[in-house]
């Protein structure tokens, strides 16, 4: 959904990625009055970790998801995995 708000509307730069990526968070737990919402001690922990260097990666490069967590649970895990059948098991 972001990656199609950012070329849809032409928000390309970083600052217009972070509002877009607020577009997706910050703004829909304001407007529904989610208490406590953000990123800080105290907080509810829902959340989702992406394989980025930075935030507007996550629209740009289209990261995989690593890790989700609901409630404090981790609900969701991807774990990278690299098969190399060449390599020799036994050395």
């Amino acid at each position: 959904m972001g990656y199609l708000v950012g070329v849809g509307a032409h928000m390309g730069t970083a600052p217009e990625l972070g509002q877009v990526l607020d577009m997706l968070t910050t703004h829909p737990a304001r407007i529904l009055r989610r208490p406590g919402y953000g990123l800080r001690a105290g907080a509810p922990a829902d959340l989702v970790v992406w394989e980025t260097e930075r935030p507007e990666e996550v629209l740009t490069a289209l990261s995989p998801c690593r890790l989700a967590v609901k409630a404090g649970r981790v609900t969701v895990e991807h774990a990278r995995s690299l098969a190399e059948p060449w390599r020799d098991r036994t050395a």
